[in-house]
């Protein structure tokens, strides 16, 4: 019990210094996987006044998970440790750190895998839970459908990226990290056009970067990047961060490394 207690009253204490603003100051986020308390937990924070949505609680549970199940890899010293590895992120160790500073590579190409996992597997969470089958029941009606057609045409998006629309069309949501899945799934598409005797479909491609999450290994899916849009892309690729823009800029870079036939 001291333990707990002790942690609890702990994390009290850093939500007072900063809150949960700090926490999720990655894009204001809804929910955040991060270290607290001086490295010592790995903690799933969410936003309870912003998640009042059954569905935008599930989908931000999800992607919050599956960063926490992620690969980890650390680093230990004297009397403490750095994390060097974290699902496809990577980060310098302590002695590199000390040389050329700290920095953080792939942060966009994790969001991306960790983003189409959510997107892939949601609907099945949805369906499976009791609690949410008036939900489901509506999201997949032929009405919510129209809906959400009328929505994407609006505002030039592809309809499977609306995760849920209320019943007037009021207010909807969207899947997050949309452009850093549009940078993966252009990789993923490349690699399969150009490996079709290894892969059966490019699904099978997307599984090689959701196993790199989850078992670190990164060396299969750096080849398969590099043998389809030259020496270096895999390095260009590890400095998309999780801002718009910088996904744009690496998509662009793959488009002229190798163009659309």
């Amino acid at each position: 019990m001291r333990f707990f207690s002790s942690f609890f009253w702990r994390l009290s204490v850093s939500f007072k210094k900063g809150g949960f603003d700090a926490l999720a100051a990655e894009a204001g986020a809804a929910s955040a996987t991060s270290r607290l308390l001086s490295n010592s937990y790995w903690l799933v924070v969410m936003d309870a006044e912003r998640l009042t949505d059954p569905i935008d609680k599930l989908s931000n549970i999800l992607h919050e998970i599956a960063h926490l199940k992620g690969f980890l890899a650390l680093e230990a010293g004297d009397d403490l440790y750095k994390v060097y590895r974290s699902g496809v992120k990577v980060m310098p160790t302590m002695q590199k750190a000390e040389r050329i500073g700290s920095f953080t590579a792939f942060i966009g190409l994790d969001e991306a895998i960790v983003s189409e996992i959510e997107k892939r597997h949601l609907p099945e969470l949805i369906k499976k839970n009791k609690l949410l089958k008036g939900e489901y029941i509506w999201q997949t009606s032929s009405e919510a459908t129209a809906l959400k057609e009328e929505i994407a045409k609006k505002e030039g998006i592809n309809p499977n990226e609306i995760m849920r629309i209320s019943k007037d069309g009021q207010t909807y949501k969207c899947f997050s990290y949309y452009e850093q899945r549009r940078v993966l799934n252009h990789i993923v598409g490349r690699i399969y056009e150009n490996n079709r005797e290894k892969f059966d479909s490019a699904d099978d491609v997307m599984r090689l970067f959701f196993r790199a999450h989850f078992s670190g290994e990164l060396l299969s899916i750096a080849r398969l990047i590099e043998e389809s849009f030259g020496k270096g892309a895999f390095r260009m690729v590890g400095m998309m961060d999780d801002n718009t823009n910088s996904a744009r800029l690496i998509m662009d870079y793959l488009k002229k490394k190798s163009p659309e036939v």
